[in-house]
């Protein structure tokens, strides 16, 4: 078996927890649904996913490509996932928590402004040089 078709088969869920409440009755999810979501929120790009699949995958697999728009249709549910968690938390530490995990995995949509910093320099006559640091956040 190949590592993109292992990871097809068994991640199931994205989840951070091991038991699903739905429509009244529990779902027990696999570990390894929680591993993998856990994972592809920890690492950085595809690559660095897919090492960590293998680490996960059973002896044997083939390690082959994870194809880019099965990695970025989980990377957006499990954004989505994420964002579900933060709207209905109801312990402030808990949906800070999850605000800190799509701040550093989603930049784009979630991280705060930038602070810019400004340098400039002035050479006097007597040889001095004056350096001024302006901060804006």
């Amino acid at each position: 078996m190949r590592l993109s078709s292992w990871v097809k088969d068994t991640w199931k869920h994205i989840t951070i927890e091991k038991v699903i409440f739905t429509k009244g009755q529990e779902l027990h999810v696999p570990e390894i649904n929680v591993d993998l979501t856990v994972g592809i929120i920890s690492t950085t790009d595809k690559e660095e996913f897919s090492k960590l699949c293998f680490h996960y995958a059973p002896v044997g697999i083939i390690v082959d490509e994870i194809p880019d728009e099965y990695y970025e249709g989980r990377l957006l549910m499990t954004r989505n996932y994420l964002t579900k968690l933060l709207v209905r938390s109801p312990n402030s530490k808990v949906a800070e928590k999850y605000l800190n995990i799509l701040e550093r995995r989603d930049r784009a949509h979630w991280a705060k402004e930038q602070k810019e910093t400004k340098v400039t320099t002035e050479t006097g006559n007597t040889g001095t040089t004056n350096i001024t640091f302006t901060v804006r956040e």
